[in-house]
């Protein structure tokens, strides 16, 4: 199995999940991290051609700087090829670091930062939502403080209560 974002390493690794999955195409295809040994129009071009081909309907990526997403994107845009539209990253209340850059990037084209959900419904519902469930105390990472956690979501929703609205639509 080839790793990276080259050409044949995607289109492998597209492959090898619709097989696995049993399945002839895939919502979402999710790149993890910039691969620096390969140009950013070979990553891109190979993207397109799985979303022109039908195997791939979304591409989104995951886990890089700010600068290699824009590039990524910026890339796609000038060769008319497709677009991602999601940006999976930790950026949340307690984690901030993606405020830097990253958000400020996302948010001018149309993203906005759920905390892998937990900011998108009040505090009781997470209690008995999937991620609760299938994490220790319901937190993503091992040292992420769950009281803080709670703390910070309880806000969110009296903020949203504030303003009339869920707390996914908060900004």
């Amino acid at each position: 199995m080839q790793i990276g974002l080259s050409q044949s390493a995607i289109f492998d690794a597209v492959e090898a999940s619709l097989e696995r999955l049993g399945s002839t195409d895939l919502d979402v295809l999710q790149i993890h991290r910039f691969d620096e040994t390969v140009p950013p129009a070979e990553t891109m071009h190979a993207l397109d051609c799985l979303v022109r081909s039908g195997k791939v309907r979304y591409i989104g990526a995951s886990s890089m700087w700010a600068y290699q997403f824009a590039l990524l994107q910026s890339t796609a845009e000038k060769y008319r090829y497709t677009k991602f539209v999601s940006m999976q990253n930790q950026s949340n209340l307690p984690y901030r670091e993606e405020e830097r850059e990253m958000n400020r990037y996302c948010n001018e084209t149309g993203w906005a930062p759920f905390s892998s959900g937990l900011l998108v419904r009040p505090l009781a519902e997470n209690v008995n939502s999937l991620r609760s469930k299938s994490t220790k105390n319901g937190a993503f990472y091992e040292d992420e403080d769950s009281v803080a956690t709670d703390v910070i979501i309880a806000r969110v929703e009296e903020v949203a209560k504030e303003e009339g609205g869920p707390c996914a639509t908060l900004r």
